[in-house]
């Protein structure tokens, strides 16, 4: 997939996820666009340019010095989530709450910011009516509250905050949520010390099983058919250390396999355009 913007800020992508938006019943295949340059964008898929590109349909500038690291929608409410890491301060990391600018239907803006040390990445679950939210040494969920511009992200009203530090450790980083298609009950976590499944059959009462022991592991997702495949930063990259050229592989009941490819590689992510 391609896509053409136009201006700075578009570059270091760090998320991307096919999403579809339904506008007065008609459902639109889209894109979400996270890029550590600062930009961040919505496009709909097949609106192209005059050069045959992909196009941004809406988008905003956002503080480079915070690291735009993750992004989401939450549907029926058309606000666009984007995790800000805090970048040299992490304390300062934050949820930014993005609606779109009533004025200019190619810009967003901004609604509400929610503090979060080190939030790196979300998945909406429609089954449970959250946003899950992953940063450091939890995984968070969050309601939303109010309609249209009053419309605002809330703990108030949604499950406990799950532990995501391995036995043995003190602290951690988590670098990434997905969704299970395999297992709606499942979410597939990432953090300092490796992959994790996470069984939400009970969100009150979460359990969190290992599947992948390594540092470094940046995204990690699972297709319907319960095939997994993440990045690790494993030096593969001449241009970053949070990068990698090689996407890893597992099929259910067998060992892992890699692939090294030409690009560099922060997330992987499923072409599904779902939330479970």
């Amino acid at each position: 997939y391609q896509f053409t913007a136009t201006g700075s800020g578009w570059t270091n992508l760090t998320d991307f996820k096919y999403r579809n938006i339904s506008v007065n019943g008609v459902t639109t295949r889209s894109a979400l666009v996270c890029c550590r340059g600062g930009k961040i964008g919505h496009l709909v898929v097949g609106k192209k340019t005059s050069q045959n590109q992909n196009a941004v349909s809406r988008s905003i500038t956002l503080p480079t010095a915070h690291s735009p690291h993750g992004i989401e929608r939450i549907p029926g409410h058309g606000l666009i989530v984007v995790a800000m890491t805090g970048g040299a301060d992490p304390e300062n990391g934050y949820i930014q709450v993005l609606r779109p600018d009533p004025s200019n239907a190619s810009k967003f803006i901004k609604s509400q910011g929610v503090r979060f040390p080190d939030v790196h990445a979300f998945t909406w679950d429609p089954t449970r009516q959250v946003l899950w939210a992953i940063g450091r040494n939890q995984l968070r969920s969050y309601r939303v509250t109010g309609t249209g511009a009053a419309a605002k992200l809330t703990g108030t009203g949604a499950f406990p905050a799950i532990n995501i530090i391995p036995p043995g450790k003190s602290a951690t980083i988590g670098h990434d949520v997905q969704p299970d298609y395999s297992n709606r009950n499942n979410l597939l976590i990432t953090n300092s010390q490796g992959a994790y499944e996470i069984d939400i059959t009970n969100p009150r009462a979460p359990h969190m099983t290992a599947f992948q022991l390594a540092g470094s592991i940046k995204s990690f997702c699972r297709d319907s058919s319960g095939v997994s495949f993440w990045i690790r930063a494993d030096g593969t990259s001449q241009n970053s250390d949070y990068r990698s050229k090689r996407i890893w592989f597992r099929t259910p009941g067998s060992t892992n396999q890699n692939v090294l490819t030409p690009f560099d590689m922060y997330r992987a992510r499923t072409p599904n355009a779902g939330f479970f």
